[in-house]
């Protein structure tokens, strides 16, 4: 039986290793998408310093966050969910860990976002 750091350890490539390759290889990348950047991606930051970061985060409380990791990093930030539908959306949290020390509003009660429709797979 294999235990779980041995599995980790031997599963590649993992995120960093991923980006790295891409490096490798020389291909440019003018613009990175993240959609759920959260507070922040730091291994994207890393690998792609001189990209255009367009980051894709539901929570406008997690804005000061997000401009605080980026600083001296070309972004911008669109407060909007990623989907396959436009419309409205519910955000319910139960206190889950991310959402600890934002106002009542999120971590406490359903709230509504904005979804922006992907278009990536309808071509």
């Amino acid at each position: 039986m294999i235990n779980n750091a041995v599995r980790r350890r031997v599963r590649a490539p993992i995120k960093h290793q991923a980006l790295q390759v891409i490096n490798q290889r020389g291909i440019q990348i003018g613009t990175v998408l993240d959609v759920g950047v959260l507070n922040g991606t730091p291994e994207l930051k890393a690998h792609f310093p001189r990209a255009l970061h367009m980051l894709f985060e539901p929570v406008v409380e997690f804005n000061a966050a997000i401009a605080q990791a980026y600083n001296g990093t070309r972004h911008e930030i669109a407060n909007v969910a990623v989907s396959h539908e436009t419309g409205e959306t519910l955000l319910v949290s139960n206190g889950w860990s991310i959402f600890r020390g934002l106002s009542s509003r999120i971590a406490t009660s359903p709230a509504k976002f904005r979804t922006a429709r992907s278009t990536a797979g309808s071509r």
